[in-house]
């Protein structure tokens, strides 16, 4: 519920309009950090990725995950 969440005594619009903000300074900059999830970044590519946490990928889909993970980068995976 609402009031047990991350968004309690947030105006969860203002803070979509920031998101929203911050993905439209990415799509127009090529020299931005995107911080994504594995899921999110799924279908994009970047020059340089780092990986954090790969230890933590568990479960029926861990292999998969770990090929979208490591098939992002062009020219440098860390």
């Amino acid at each position: 519920n609402y009031e047990e969440s991350v968004f309690k005594g947030k105006n969860f619009l203002s803070e979509i309009a920031k998101v929203r903000k911050i993905n439209e300074y990415i799509e127009e900059s090529n020299d931005s950090i995107i911080f994504s999830t594995i899921h999110s970044f799924k279908g994009l590519e970047s020059k340089i990725v780092l990986l954090c946490d790969v230890d933590d990928i568990e479960g029926t889909n861990a292999k998969m995950l770990n090929y979208v993970a490591i098939s992002r980068a062009k020219l440098l995976l860390y």
